[in-house]
């Protein structure tokens, strides 16, 4: 059986108007922007057996690469933790409960210090850290995966590029003489 996670990508073009289109990631299958990321991240571990079925996956966030985590935790065997300030959305917090994935809370606002515990638990456990923003997995899986799907579904010429943290959409305009 085909798992889930092999529809990451594929994610629909939308035109916006005549010079802008988008890039709709929120359609990815757990309907999190960061499921390219994350299971680029998953395939290279799985690949280089970092990680086995049973193992734990730990991260830091503040919702949706968590999400896509524990999505892939849950669909492949593995065990998830994420942690994140106890001031993100009670939604983001359920959707990872669902997925199976262990809430671990620090203080409001307390980014750099959930990166720390994830470090820390990481090291101490040998839980598999996929340390989403120092490794350059994240931008390789849209330089083979997103780009290449962009330049397959428009032919135009693209003249700007914009991308933003926690969109639902990457948007360009393209260059049209």
């Amino acid at each position: 059986m085909e798992k889930l996670s092999s529809e990451v990508g594929k994610t629909p073009l939308l035109k916006i108007s005549d010079r802008i289109f988008a890039k709709f990631e929120g359609q990815n299958p757990s309907g999190s922007i960061k499921d390219r990321m994350a299971t680029y991240i998953i395939n290279d571990a799985e690949k280089k057996k970092l990680i086995k079925k049973g193992d734990t996956i730990i991260e830091a966030t503040s919702g949706n690469s968590g999400i896509a985590f524990a999505f892939l935790a849950a669909e492949r065997g593995y065990k998830c933790v994420i942690v994140m300030p106890s001031n993100m959305s009670e939604e983001r917090k359920q959707m990872l409960r669902y997925y199976g994935a262990e809430l671990i809370e620090v203080e409001d606002g307390k980014f750099d210090e959930a990166i720390s515990l994830r470090d820390r638990l990481a090291e101490e456990n040998g839980w598999f850290n996929p340390n989403q923003f120092h490794n350059s997995l994240n931008i390789e899986a849209h330089y083979t995966g997103t780009g290449v799907e962009i330049l397959h579904q428009h032919t135009n010429s693209i003249c700007a590029f914009v991308d933003g943290t926690e969109l639902e959409v990457l948007l360009w305009v393209p260059l049209v003489f």
